[in-house]
């Protein structure tokens, strides 16, 4: 991976998927940023968010589990869960909360349904209102939450559809983050070239559903980077699961290896305690592993004991300044 290009993905990826508060300490105690989703949460998890916000600066990334309400079906999207008036106000009430604990370091995902520009922007239009009043909870725009606006495919192209958002959220371009589905609903990388075409040099766009483990993230955010010199790119996808598990010889994967030793070293450990010490382990070592592969050393910390190659599988340590600059 190209240097610029790692140090991108190293201050702009959230390890999203989380859902147990110990996954989230863990997660930020490596030097990540977290990722949560509104259909996920599990008792004490916004609390751990909050905590782990004021105490380590740490940014978090809010989906609103519409993903979910789709399924691929003989290669088209069918919904599978319909997402009701209440669940939707569930998922406000939520952002609205943690745009008043976590402010700029909130990445929110804007109502909307995957594949369905139509219905996206109904959705949008209806909750225009507690959207706008998100960004204004700290008395400026500037020390609000990001709102991540998703630009679903369709009928229309991309350029087309982020006008009608705009339009039907009352705000300017410069005042969300696009997101660009990455998975379902995938977006070509040719449309996206040609989308970001049409953006301001400094637009800021979020790559749903991918991160720098993927083999197309580099192209994607060059293709960014060249049509759109100042952009500001941030992305997620789940980790936690690639790390767990064991294969048919008993192997256990690294993150349930470390799990495993925990539990040998701490019997009758909590759960949470057991994830948290463990994502700290695993997490840990391979951001520190990735810094000095990409030429970072300090001499009063030895060599990572294993050499991990430079590839977009792997992450360094992060940098909240950059998800807030700009």
């Amino acid at each position: 991976m190209r240097r610029h290009i790692a140090e991108l993905a190293a201050g702009s990826y959230f390890a999203s998927g989380l859902s147990d508060p110990g996954e989230v300490r863990g997660v930020t105690l490596a030097g990540y940023h977290v990722g949560i989703s509104c259909s996920e949460l599990r008792p004490g998890l916004l609390e751990e968010v909050e905590a782990c916000v004021r105490e380590h600066s740490v940014c978090v990334f809010v989906d609103s589990g519409a993903f979910s309400e789709v399924a691929v079906a003989d290669g088209a999207l069918v919904t599978v869960r319909p997402l009701s008036t209440a669940d939707w106000e569930k998922r406000l009430a939520i952002y609205e909360r943690l745009a008043r604990t976590c402010g700029p370091n909130a990445y929110l995902v804007a109502p909307d349904k995957v594949g369905d520009q139509r219905e996206t922007l109904a959705r949008l239009e209806r909750s225009a209102p507690r959207l706008r009043a998100l960004r204004l909870v700290h008395g400026d725009a500037w020390f609000g939450p990001h709102l991540i606006v998703p630009v679903q495919r369709g009928e229309l192209s991309m350029a087309e559809f982020a006008t009608g958002a705009c339009d039907a959220l009352g705000l300017g371009e410069d005042d969300v983050v696009w997101g660009v589905p990455m998975k379902k609903g995938a977006t070509p990388l040719r449309e996206l070239t040609l989308f970001a075409r049409s953006c301001p040099p400094d637009a800021a766009f979020h790559l749903l559903g991918m991160g720098p483990a993927s083999p197309r993230f580099e192209a994607v955010a060059l293709s960014l980077l060249a049509e759109c010199p100042g952009a500001r790119i941030t992305c997620d996808a789940v980790r936690v699961t690639a790390l767990v598990g064991r294969g048919d010889g008993g192997g256990a994967r690294p993150l349930t290896a470390a799990q495993d030793a925990v539990r040998r070293e701490e019997p009758g450990a909590a759960s949470s305690r057991v994830k948290r010490v463990a994502l700290e382990r695993v997490l840990g070592a391979e951001s520190v592993a990735l810094l000095f592969v990409n030429g970072w050393t300090d001499p009063e910390l030895p060599p990572p004991p294993v050499v991990v190659p430079s590839t977009a599988r792997q992450l360094s340590l992060l940098s909240a300044d950059y998800l807030n600059s700009g």
